[in-house]
């Protein structure tokens, strides 16, 4: 079984611009209009944006900065991304076992910023070998039956 169908760019481009204060990487408009949002395979969530929703990525990334007060809080040793700086993170998914994935935000081209995965149970970092939607597809068409 895949995702849901709808779409989750709901909201305005501009409007998560001026909150995050930077653009986001565009295959992650190219991966919800393809497969739309919710829980693949029963692995991984990508968060929407379309404020209305619970997993919605403004509303995320607004909890998890409130929730990352220090240098050794929860996320270190990185901090979540505040606008008008670089190296710090924006969340874009979980997995069901509760890991988070992550852009880090950096002074290179958007759509060349590394994914990163905490993995909460160890509380382990792992950087990604390659884009978001490029390593997503697998999990995400694994069970996709006819249409």
């Amino acid at each position: 079984m895949g995702g849901p169908s709808s779409p989750c760019h709901r909201s305005s481009g501009a409007g998560r611009r001026a909150a995050l204060g930077t653009e986001l990487p565009g295959d992650y408009k190219q991966l919800c209009q393809a497969f739309g949002v919710g829980e693949f395979s029963q692995e991984l969530s990508v968060l929407c944006a379309d404020e209305t929703r619970v997993q919605d990525l403004l509303r995320t990334w607004r909890y998890l900065l409130e929730s990352d007060d220090s240098s050794d809080g929860p996320f270190a040793p990185y901090r979540i991304h505040e606008p008008g700086t670089t190296g710090g993170l924006i969340p874009w998914g979980g997995s069901r076992s509760g890991d988070w994935f992550f852009w880090q935000v950096t002074d290179g081209a958007v759509d060349a910023w590394p994914v990163l995965a905490m993995q909460v149970d160890s509380q382990e970092w792992n950087r990604g070998r390659h884009g978001r939607s490029e390593g997503c597809r697998p999990t995400m068409t694994r069970e996709r039956g006819p249409q």
